[in-house]
């Protein structure tokens, strides 16, 4: 029989080659042999080298990878930035706070996220991202509590972190419609805005916070104020895009469209935003678009009965016309104002709720 010529430790950083994240730290529990070695940072370099994890958690970009899209629009980002202070003049709002110049402000936030990082052993980076990421799926998959859990986690290892904090906010602020004690709910709210403001203070440029505090806000010109500073920190921010979109749907429907389209280009998984836009295109009479729009909905949120019943609603639509029935201007115009009416409570909830940063997502 041939001698076994590997030390114990190369046994283990040999292991990880079979191992994603979360079996390594359940190993790591099975024994102080292995608790030892798993907490070398030579097995986690080896480990984030090969599952490709991004171990930066920048505060100024989603955590998840751009898409061709995305990178086209930031590399174009102009146009959109015009549009943006179009809307802040015909609103009479401007950002809440001086802005510097994009170098600047990017050197800025990213001095932010990599301090506190940079605190961190490799381990300790690569665990806190895993919790974050599994904590954005939970949260998109609206499993709240799930959610709650991982980020917690997270933000226990890397405690100043805005971004972490953010969304954690976003998953707290989510859960007090699952709360019907009004008393609950008010600290509730206390607690979760302490998570925004605490973001804030951790980092002045920090997006997520701006618009996580927006959701505090009932002065409408404060609320508009701090969601374009938010997204003049980040135009990537899909959830101030639609946060934004959903606040303009009733007065300012182009701009509504234009910031929901965007949103949903740069994060397929929002709650509600999807649902949204369906209104503004059954609205508009674009009654196919709305159908594509709310099928989309539906495939990802399968228990959303709004969007169900709005589908429902397109397709025997979709059905008349194909059928060559006549409908009048009026008559369509009518239709679609019954739809709002009957649609009204369930609206209501949602623009009340928001997308959120997003998170989810």
């Amino acid at each position: 029989m041939g001698t076994l010529l590997l030390a114990r430790e190369d046994i283990f950083f040999l292991a990880q080659d079979y191992l994603d994240f979360k079996e390594a730290f359940q190993l790591m529990q099975t024994c102080r042999m292995a608790c030892k070695y798993l907490n070398e940072d030579f097995f986690w370099h080896r480990c984030v080298r090969r599952k490709h994890l991004m171990l930066s958690i920048p505060p100024y970009i989603d955590w998840r990878l751009r898409t061709v899209e995305e990178k086209a629009f930031q590399e174009n980002v102009e146009p959109y930035f015009k549009k943006l202070d179009d809307l802040a003049e015909q609103l009479q709002v401007w950002p809440a706070i001086s802005l510097p110049s994009v170098d600047t402000l990017c050197a800025e936030r990213s001095s932010s996220g990599d301090a506190v990082l940079s605190k961190l052993s490799v381990m300790e980076q690569a665990k806190v991202t895993w919790l974050f990421s599994k904590g954005i799926e939970s949260y998109e998959r609206k499993d709240l509590a799930l959610s709650r859990k991982y980020l917690m986690a997270a933000l226990d290892i890397a405690p100043t972190h805005d971004i972490i904090l953010c969304r954690l906010g976003d998953t707290e602020f989510s859960l007090l419609h699952e709360i019907n004690d009004e008393a609950t709910k008010v600290e509730g709210k206390i607690q979760t805005k302490a998570l925004y403001t605490k973001a804030l203070a951790c980092n002045p440029y920090s997006a997520y916070a701006y618009n996580g505090l927006a959701l505090f806000e009932e002065d409408r010109k404060v609320k508009y104020s701090f969601m374009i500073t938010a997204l003049r920190l980040n135009p990537l921010c899909s959830y101030a895009l639609a946060n934004l979109g959903m606040e303009l749907e009733e007065t300012q429907r182009e701009y509504s469209i234009f910031f929901l389209e965007l949103a949903l280009l740069v994060n397929q998984n929002l709650f509600y935003a999807r649902t949204s836009l369906a209104l503004h295109y059954f609205q508009s009479h674009r009654f196919d678009d709305a159908r594509k729009c709310l099928s989309e909905q539906v495939r990802r949120r399968p228990n959303d009965k709004t969007s169900a019943r709005l589908l429902s609603y397109c397709a025997e639509i979709a059905n008349s016309i194909a059928a060559g029935e006549e409908m009048s201007g009026s008559d369509s115009e009518a239709s679609a104002d019954e739809l709002v009416i009957s649609e009204e409570e369930s609206l209501a909830s949602v623009s009340a709720m928001g997308d959120l940063s997003l998170m989810e997502d």
